[in-house]
């Protein structure tokens, strides 16, 4: 694909209204995320929390992930997309808005557990509405343009002027950070209500499943994932593992063991 269909293609994506606030809120989402995401577990841990505190909350946060997914995917397709995914953006604020006040681990813990429900429950109908908006022929690489003008670069600048921000003005600048999370999330419900739904047409001509309907065809899809892509599966899952394992701890192990600065980690 040469340079002026490039060019066209962005034009034409930015037509869709649907994909065009999709692409606002991440920018959005990529300057403000990681001027916090990249330090919570340090932040966890200036609350009182220890390593193995931070292991538990995150196991907990996880496992809170992978249980609200299945309601949340099943609510977009029986309610819409559009409703909850606006909603779901613009709730997610409060928490945010309690982490950066928590006085203690347990409120952080808290106010995180009802972040991750609520950003997580919204999270398939968001996955449903971008890919109902995204040209049939032109899906993978319009997906991928997509994510790179709205998260690659905003997210490279924003880390750097979080690792700033902490390194300068420490608690201060997480908590900071927070609010400024806060903030773009209402920012950023409010543009989502103006988003068009894209389930209204298979509302109309099809039957809708029951959850527990829902929950049986679990059952389907694993059986087919077990016969066609179970190597890729085993890889996700030691991966999700490993990740679950270190993750949480890279910060610290750079920032107390290898002597890295905010700055640089940043």
């Amino acid at each position: 694909m040469n340079l002026k269909k490039k060019l066209l293609l962005i034009i034409e994506l930015l037509k869709n209204r649907n994909l065009a606030v999709i692409i606002v809120s991440w920018i959005l989402f990529a300057s403000a995320g990681p001027l916090f995401w990249q330090f919570e577990s340090d932040y966890a841990r200036k609350l009182g929390a220890s390593p193995e505190l931070i292991g538990m909350m995150n196991s907990a946060f996880t496992l809170i992930n992978m249980l609200v997914q299945i309601p949340g995917g099943y609510l977009a397709d029986k309610k819409g997309r559009k409703q909850l995914v606006a909603w779901g953006t613009f709730l997610v604020g409060f928490p945010n808005l309690i982490r950066a006040i928590a006085g203690d681990w347990r409120s952080y813990f808290l106010a995180t557990a009802v972040s991750v429900v609520v950003g997580n429950m919204y999270n398939p109908a968001l996955s449903a509405i971008y890919q109902d908006s995204l040209p049939p022929d032109s899906r993978a690489f319009g997906g991928s343009l997509i994510n790179g003008i709205s998260w690659a670069i905003p997210s490279t600048i924003s880390s750097l002027v979080g690792g700033y921000l902490y390194e300068k003005y420490g608690l201060r600048g997480l908590r900071a950070a927070l609010v400024v999370n806060a903030l773009v999330c209402f920012i950023n419900g409010i543009l989502r209500f103006s988003m068009t739904e894209t389930l209204q047409r298979k509302l109309e001509t099809t039957r809708q499943m029951s959850f527990k309907e829902t929950l049986s065809s679990l059952k389907r899809v694993f059986s087919w994932a077990y016969g066609s892509i179970k190597v890729l599966l085993a890889l996700e899952i030691l991966f999700g593992v490993i990740t679950g394992i270190s993750g949480a701890f890279w910060l610290l192990y750079a920032l107390d063991v290898i002597g890295v600065s905010r700055v640089q980690w940043g």
